[in-house]
């Protein structure tokens, strides 16, 4: 015998694994968030703090240059006179702690600062910009020696044409980039933190899943409902929660398909008891018929017998036709029925019993012409052969039904039978088949109706059936 198959593992990502995903994506989104954010505000004050320093302290020089006879001094070229000015200008840059500070002039000289200004070469449209308007900072840039300065442009008060240009120190700034690294240091380490935060809760959140499908792994037909624990977080005890109600559900089921194959098996124990009893007997006959034919040797005798022989084997054929009945295929043939007609034509057939039809004018359904008059003519019959007189037929035309109730004057249903009065071979009358009502039962389903018993003394039978106009 081949061991079952095992279904193919399950696709996808582990729950561990997308959850330590999605942890680790995050930490590192926001500290890179973060990170940026600090350095870039940082950077930003600053760069705005050292710009206004500079401006202010270009601001001062040219407070203390005010009243200071520049265009003089430097068109006199005396030794003093640039002694004097040269003098001045340090003073301001020793006293301001600038790294560099100097007076430009309109024609392109420089005043102080040992007679050069490095940056003038490249800020050139800067000190331009600064001797028609007011003050301009220039862009940070590094010295040869790695290190970070700025420049500063203001127009020299009352002296047109001349520019004050101050060089400051940057190395605050040099700090945000420390800052900057040492952020970045500090974000991988809390990126090492983040995968050992984000394994211990992605296992955390993983444990019940992986619980969960081990059970229903191991669940097999029948599993109690208990199987499957209630634990975990709120998704996973709704998921088990579900699988418990599937699992009931299924138990339910399987202790139904179990009853109801029990009927069955029941009913067809019982088919096949009435079966042979009703082949029997007319078996039996038969075989009794014979026997006796063998013993006579009158011609007017053997001629009863054989006669009643032939009706034995009538009875049997009857028997056999009707059992052809119950197994063959139901396929109706919808058409328009007149009720009053055809009520009145399947009375007719039944002159012993005293039918009362009242049934609507031009009352009509549509459904099979001859399975309708099938079920009207057993209840019709089964009435008379349980002993009825009279029969009242009554037809109600409904919204997309029609409702037909026979009720007869009978002896009614015993109350033993009237659980069994649609069951197959199941009869109170010596002479009765047992199949009239089931069989009629039958049809009305198959024409996508009902036949019930309503009262079983007076015994009313109701059919209902679809198709009305």
């Amino acid at each position: 015998m081949s061991s079952p198959s095992r279904p193919p593992p399950p696709r996808g990502l582990p729950a561990w694994f997308a959850s330590w995903l999605a942890i680790l994506a995050a930490t590192g989104l926001a500290v890179l968030v973060l990170q940026r954010l600090a350095v870039a505000d940082a950077r930003d004050a600053l760069e705005g703090a050292l710009r206004d320093h500079l401006v202010a302290q270009a601001g001062s020089a040219d407070g203390a240059l005010h009243e200071l006879p520049v265009e003089l001094l430097a068109a006199m070229h005396g030794e003093k006179s640039e002694i004097e000015l040269r003098s001045v200008v340090r003073d301001l840059e020793s006293h301001s702690r600038l790294r560099g500070l100097a007076l430009l002039g309109p024609d392109g000289e420089v005043e102080g600062h040992a007679g050069e200004w490095l940056p003038l070469a490249a800020e050139r449209d800067l000190v331009e910009s600064a001797r028609t308007g007011g003050a301009v900072v220039g862009p940070l840039y590094h010295d040869d020696a790695g290190e970070l300065y700025q420049t500063a442009y203001v127009p020299l008060s009352s002296h047109p044409g001349w520019v004050v240009a101050v060089e400051g120190d940057a190395a605050t700034l040099g700090a945000v980039d420390e800052l900057a690294q040492a952020q970045l240091w500090a974000g991988g380490f809390v990126g090492l933190g983040a995968v050992g935060v984000a394994a211990i809760l992605a296992a955390w959140l993983a444990r019940p899943l992986r619980r969960l499908a081990a059970e229903l792994g191991a669940v097999r037909p029948g599993a109690e409902p208990g199987a499957v624990g209630d634990y975990g977080y709120r998704e996973v005890r709704g998921v088990a929660g579900a699988a418990r109600e599937l699992l009931a559900a299924i138990r339910t089921r399987d202790t139904e398909l179990v009853a109801a194959h029990r009927r069955e098996v029941d009913q067809l124990t019982r088919m096949a008891a009435e079966i042979a009893h009703e082949v029997g007997n007319p078996l039996n006959a038969v075989a009794l018929s014979t026997e006796r034919l063998a013993t006579l040797e009158d011609p007017a005798a053997k001629a009863r017998v054989l006669e009643r022989v032939r009706g034995q084997l009538a009875e049997l054929e009857q028997i056999v036709s009707r059992l052809r009945d119950l197994t063959r295929p139901l396929q109706p043939v919808p058409v328009s029925v007149a009720l009053p007609e055809a009520l009145a034509s399947l009375v007719a057939e039944v002159p012993a019993l005293g039918v009362a039809l009242h049934v609507p004018p031009g009352a009509t359904v549509t459904t099979d012409r001859v399975m309708f008059a099938e079920i009207v003519r057993n209840l019709l019959k089964n009435a008379g052969e349980a002993g009825a007189r009279r029969a009242v037929v009554t037809v109600a035309v409904a919204a997309g039904h029609v409702e037909l109730e026979v009720v007869d004057d009978g002896p009614g249903v015993p109350d033993a039978a009237i659980d069994l009065v649609f069951a197959w071979f199941h009869t109170t009358r010596a002479t009765g088949s047992g199949l009239g009502l089931p069989l009629s039962r039958r049809i009305a389903e198959a024409l996508g109706g009902s036949l019930e018993l309503v009262t079983a003394r007076p015994a009313t039978f109701r059919l209902r059936l679809p198709g009305a106009p």
